[in-house]
């Protein structure tokens, strides 16, 4: 029979919280967004974890994932021509607020943009930059973590925070 020591037991249980957390930030983040008429509602908002851009501009990566589900949006409002839609783009608080805000701004422009270029109308669209202001983890929730996980505020965390909203109006 082994004996297991209380630190050793201590830092098999932080691995397992590791990895655990890693591996739900990937299931967050690896789902590829569909807008359906079956998840359609006036007023309600759908966060898309895989629109890809370039780090710190705003430059889309149309990757496979990226490309689904910009596709996914023009499908939708292609199929329901009296839809509006405001695209938000979210982004985590490395930088400065002012910095974040045109970032993220910017970002939605060029996802409206590319809508454009699809043959939706412009006047359907509403791109809105929202910067750090909207986080989808609380301080409550990222001071906990960095707590329990003694991690820095540039890790993998933030992933959630970086996000598209699009509201359907």
């Amino acid at each position: 029979m082994f004996r297991v020591c209380g630190s050793y037991l201590q830092f098999i249980m932080t691995r397992l919280i590791l990895i655990i957390f890693v591996l739900t930030s990937k299931i967050l983040t690896s789902q590829t967004f569909a807008l359906t008429d079956q998840n359609f509602s006036s007023g309600q908002m759908h966060t898309i974890w895989k629109i890809w851009f370039e780090l710190g501009n705003s430059t889309l990566i149309l990757k496979d994932d990226s490309k689904l589900s910009l596709d996914s949006i023009e499908l939708f409002l292609v199929n329901n021509p009296d839809s509006k839609i405001e695209i938000g783009v979210h982004t985590d608080k490395r930088g400065t607020l002012k910095t974040n805000l045109a970032l993220s701004q910017t970002r939605a422009d060029e996802i409206k943009k590319y809508l454009i270029s699809k043959g939706i109308q412009e006047s359907r669209l509403l791109s809105k930059g929202y910067g750090q202001t909207k986080p989808y983890f609380t301080k409550d929730q990222e001071a906990d973590h960095q707590r329990r996980n003694k991690c820095s505020p540039d890790d993998d965390w933030y992933i959630g925070n970086r996000r598209v909203t699009l509201t359907i109006r």
